[in-house]
C-alpha cells in the first residue's frame, strides 16, 4: 500500500497540498451549526468536509452515506465509489 501511495504521489495521481488549519475549524462550525442537529455528522466527517471545502473540491470521494450527504448538502458532487467494491 505504501509503495503504491509513494507511486501514486511520483505520477501526480495524487498531490499533497497545504492546509490552512486555522481556516478548517470556522468552516466546521459553519458546517454543524447548519446540519448537525438534523443529520447527526460526526466530528471526521465534519473535519473531512471542511477541509474539502477549504481547497476548493468541487468533487467528494466517500465511502460514508452519512459524509456523502454532508458534502452534497454543501453543493459538492459526490462519488460513490462503494458501489465499484
Amino acid at each position: 500500500m505504501l509503495r503504491d501511495l509513494q507511486s501514486d504521489l511520483r505520477e501526480g495521481v495524487l498531490r499533497v497540498v497545504a492546509v490552512d488549519w486555522a481556516d478548517v475549524p470556522q468552516i466546521s462550525e459553519g458546517l454543524s451549526a447548519r446540519h448537525t442537529e438534523e443529520h447527526g455528522h460526526r466530528l471526521a466527517d465534519i473535519l473531512q468536509v471542511a477541509t474539502a471545502i477549504h481547497q476548493g473540491a468541487q468533487e467528494f470521494l466517500t465511502f460514508d452515506g452519512n459524509q456523502a450527504r454532508l458534502a452534497q448538502a454543501e453543493v459538492m458532487r459526490v462519488r460513490w465509489e462503494i458501489d465499484q467494491i
